[in-house]
């Protein structure tokens, strides 16, 4: 146990940086503070206060991580989920849980002007899709004006792949060029009005922990439609959860695009095998080998991404589970 609350207790302490007045006389010419904004100056809200829009599995993380804080631990965490379901768990970690619907109608009764120095947009791809609006929304929500940051989840499957792409000797970073497939240019869309906006895109990939992520499909399916081949870099929740909350730790610096994942990058193979060893329960079907797609083309081998430039800016923030069998070893 004492183990597993240090997992929890870990995280990226760096400090709030200092305020900015005069960048943020900037942003006031560029029309990013509105008259919402500036009523919140006046103390409406504290100045480390956190929405979370969409607080998933990921987003509950990072909230029960800034209530740990020791900075932040007076901090108001407020959850916004699509339902009520998980409402019960999210406060009893501290926070604040409200459905969309709520917290507007709270919040209107309240202060129809308050907002919120730090804003994490942690909605899946498929709920913004749903509700294009989300996005807008949720910006209207950030104080521009403070110190801190929005900060958006995206993913790595905005980025382009293919043969001319992925040659030899290519890396993917934060810079990689961008896909043109029309879910990815959807979401290419959402990243740059975060972006316009003076927010911050954090793209992850493969996100998992022992029970969740594609690895519990596949097996319990006994097959994998794709090329075992094809690599995937994996990021443990947790660690997604750290390096995100890092991302708003360093508040209005962070505005920009970071690339969250860990350097391991696994064949889907890999990471096949590396469950059925490491979670006795999940197994194929009874007496079924595991079954896989078409061999991959040499580009597909070579789809790795790499966050050198992200991890120096998060102060050289090293994952709890260096490994994808790290990962999966650990029990909450």
């Amino acid at each position: 146990m004492a183990a597993e609350t240090s997992r929890w207790a870990a995280t990226a302490f760096a400090v709030f940086p200092c305020a900015g007045q005069a960048r943020r006389d900037v942003r006031a010419t560029r029309g990013l503070v509105s008259s919402r904004a500036m009523r919140v100056q006046m103390g409406a809200a504290g100045s480390r206060d956190l929405l979370v829009v969409g607080a998933g599995e990921l987003g509950k993380r990072v909230g029960r991580l800034w209530k740990q804080h020791e900075e932040t631990s007076s901090a108001r965490v407020v959850a916004v989920t699509k339902s009520n379901a998980s409402h019960a768990e999210l406060r009893s970690y501290g926070l604040e849980a409200y459905t969309w619907e709520q917290y507007m109608a709270e919040r209107d009764a309240a202060d129809p002007g308050l907002a919120f120095p730090y804003v994490l947009l942690s909605a899946s791809f498929g709920a913004i899709a749903q509700d294009p609006a989300l996005v807008a929304s949720a910006l209207s929500q950030w104080d521009a004006a403070s110190d801190g940051v929005f900060v958006y989840t995206s993913s790595t499957g905005v980025v382009a792949t293919g043969a001319k792409i992925l040659e030899p000797g290519v890396v993917l970073d934060e810079n990689a060029p961008l896909s043109e497939e029309p879910r990815a240019q959807k979401l290419a869309h959402i990243e740059h009005q975060v972006l316009q906006n003076a927010g911050c895109v954090a793209r992850l990939a493969g996100l998992y922990t022992r029970t969740r992520g594609p690895h519990n499909f596949w097996v319990r399916a006994g097959k994998v439609d794709s090329s075992a081949d094809c690599m995937i870099n994996m990021v443990h929740y947790q660690d997604a959860a750290r390096y995100v909350t890092a991302t708003l730790r360093k508040g209005e610096e962070a505005r920009n695009k970071l690339l969250l994942v860990t350097s391991e990058a696994l064949s889907r193979r890999e990471i096949c095998e590396a469950a059925i060893e490491k979670v006795p329960d999940l197994q194929p079907p009874a007496g079924a080998e595991m079954q896989y797609g078409p061999p991959a083309e040499a580009w597909e081998s070579r789809r790795v991404f790499s966050n050198d430039w992200t991890r120096q800016f998060l102060d050289g923030i090293e994952p709890l589970f260096p490994t994808y069998r790290d990962g999966l070893a650990w029990t909450e």
